[in-house]
């Protein structure tokens, strides 16, 4: 995330010669690869963590960079054919963790990521109802991370009454699983809310509880620097080496 992918390269590979089978490693050769542009390489480092996996969860996210590769490389119709493909597998198939990963993961390219309304609201509607093979814990952890997305989206839009409605969505879903990821998203997407309200300080906040969010450090520099806290912006914008400003079509 700081942006040192050599660094990342030789420490997934480290951790491979522990355990050659931890697939991690092998999916994070292979993210990091393609972010340096050397698809060759991504694509055999996912493939040989699809080969050492040994059950269907621990390959359903393998399979997904195949078609963040076409996206990396500009091939748009290609990676959406690719995506669609997979997520209709895993449907026949019933791996509930493959659907999520098919649909959330950003059809990215680099590290600017996009998730669609219409796909959230499908998502959504989805892990609002139990699925065979998919923990109750984890399907609340999707949900709230799609919910923090729906926030993200439409706070940007200037859709601020849709925001704030994913945003009362996830306090209820917090309250009712007290689990801390779920509050994580809860937070963020309070963050994102709050931002666009122009509530910079408290939005700062916010922001930063939930690191898994790809937006949120963006999003929390934008703020550090709305109310001129400019060493917390720098060193936010070193941390995830950022170059320059957010992207206008506010893709991550």
């Amino acid at each position: 995330m700081a942006g040192d992918d050599q660094s990342s390269l030789e420490h997934y590979s480290a951790a491979l010669n522990i355990d050659p089978t931890y697939t991690p490693s092998h999916y994070g050769l292979g993210d990091t690869s393609a972010l340096m542009g050397n698809y060759l390489r991504a694509r055999a480092e996912y493939d040989d963590a699809i080969a050492v996996s040994s059950n269907p969860r621990d390959r359903s996210p393998l399979r997904i960079p195949e078609g963040s590769r076409l996206f990396l490389e500009g091939q748009t119709a290609e990676g959406h054919a690719a995506l669609d493909a997979l997520n209709e597998k895993a449907r026949r198939q019933k791996e509930p963790y493959s659907q999520f990963e098919n649909r959330f993961r950003p059809r990215h390219a680099g590290r600017r990521c996009r998730l669609g309304i219409g796909t959230a609201r499908s998502l959504e509607l989805w892990l609002q109802s139990p699925s065979d093979g998919l923990s109750e814990s984890d399907r609340d952890n999707f949900h709230a991370q799609v919910l923090r997305e729906r926030a993200r989206v439409s706070a940007f839009r200037g859709e601020l009454p849709l925001a704030e409605a994913s945003v009362r969505k996830l306090e209820l879903l917090t309250d009712q699983s007290r689990d801390f990821l779920v509050a994580n998203s809860y937070e963020s997407a309070r963050g994102y809310v709050l931002a666009a309200q122009g509530d910079f300080a408290n939005a700062v906040d916010e922001l930063a509880a939930d690191p898994r969010s790809p937006a949120s450090p963006r999003s929390a520099r934008a703020a550090q620097e709305k109310i001129g806290n400019t060493a917390a912006a720098e060193a936010t914008r070193t941390r995830i080496n950022i170059s320059a400003p957010p992207p206008s079509s506010g893709i991550c």
